[in-house]
């Protein structure tokens, strides 16, 4: 994988969105209830963390690591 200059800006804005999901989940754990809010917030992260799929799960040839994927998978089943 070659870091792009667009990688760098996927991964700030990851950055940024986790950042506001934590902040909305610290603001419902005060509140003792979730928001609707929450939920976009964390709808918003997560597909920010799918963007970075080339930056952390393919290999410098832009082949998919295996490993990466396989525990993403099960990750994913786990909820």
């Amino acid at each position: 994988m070659i870091w792009t200059d667009a990688d760098g800006d996927d991964v700030g804005d990851a950055i940024t969105l986790l950042r506001s999901a934590a902040a909305s989940l610290e603001g419902d754990l005060t509140r003792r209830r979730a928001r609707p809010g929450t939920r976009a917030a964390l709808d918003a992260a997560m597909a920010a963390l799918l963007a970075l799929d080339d930056v952390y799960f393919e290999n410098d040839a832009g082949q998919p690591v295996p490993e990466a994927w396989a525990r993403a998978r099960h990750l994913l089943r786990k909820t």
